[in-house]
């Protein structure tokens, strides 16, 4: 249940085969029970999952915004679109105080359109992945 992440329709589903198995049927009053259980703790038991097994930093936060240059000392640079992009990332095995670490940097618009294509990138292989 935990490991497939079950919305409340699978859990049924899932019982439901339980208890028509042949060999050791699941009760309805078990069935019961596990149902109760997963409503209300399927959460923690998620997020406790999630913290076992994330062993690196993690991103706690990302903010970004876009500028356009309306003043410059060289002529070319006006109106030039720029991302200004803010990550907090959180250090789990950090023995300081300090437990995130923020980076700030900025992007042309070209480094952008690299950034975004490398996203779309990833999106496709999550997609093609968790089809499977």
């Amino acid at each position: 249940m935990a490991n497939a992440d079950m919305d409340v329709d699978q859990l049924e589903a899932f019982l439901t085969a339980e208890s028509r198995r042949r060999d050791h049927p699941l009760s309805d009053t078990d069935a019961k029970v596990y149902t109760k259980f997963w409503k209300s703790n399927k959460t923690k038991i998620h997020d406790s999952l999630v913290a076992k097994t994330q062993w690196n930093n993690s991103l706690k936060s990302l903010s970004w915004r876009i500028d356009l240059k309306q003043q410059s000392r060289n002529t070319e640079q006006i109106n030039q679109v720029t991302a200004i992009v803010e990550m907090q990332i959180e250090n789990k095995e950090s023995s300081s105080d300090q437990k995130v670490d923020v980076v700030r940097f900025e992007m042309d618009e070209s480094k952008m359109t690299e950034i975004m294509d490398k996203i779309n990138d990833i999106d496709k292989a999550i997609k093609k992945y968790s089809q499977q």
